[in-house]
């Protein structure tokens, strides 16, 4: 990307943060959550950049939406997991499975050891398993 596109991409980052501010929830870290917006955007803007070299053709889809897709069971889970398990779990398994980050990447943004993540993700996954089990949320 050149100079422009990152100096667009972070105004872009601001300004839906912004625009999100109210769905983010207190309780957890901020920085993973700007994180994942940012991540979202220099994703939609590679897209874009790709597009336009592949088709020759500018910017035609600027306000794309890059939220996830969830299939009915997802939405719950993800709901579940936000109530029944600690906050740096919680944000692991986000990173990790919501936004597709590596072990390393998400280490490096937690400050953890890999080894110590894997474990985090391990007993947030076995944690979330057997509360989903419990109410039975697979049935």
């Amino acid at each position: 990307m050149r100079g422009a596109d990152v100096e667009d991409v972070a105004q872009e980052v601001l300004i839906r943060a912004y625009r999100k501010i109210h769905l983010f929830d207190t309780r957890r870290s901020f920085a993973p959550w700007l994180f994942v917006i940012a991540r979202r955007v220099a994703h939609d803007a590679k897209k874009r950049q790709i597009r336009r070299a592949e088709t020759g053709l500018g910017d035609e889809f600027p306000n794309q939406s890059s939220e996830p897709e969830t299939s009915p069971i997802v939405e719950p889970l993800w709901e579940l997991a936000g109530k029944v398990l600690k906050e740096e779990s919680y944000q692991a398994m986000r990173l990790h499975y919501a936004e597709d980050l590596s072990i390393r990447e998400i280490a490096g943004i937690m400050n953890k050891t890999e080894t110590g993540l894997k474990v985090t993700l391990f007993r947030a996954r076995r944690r979330l398993r057997q509360k989903a089990e419990a109410l039975e949320l697979f049935r």
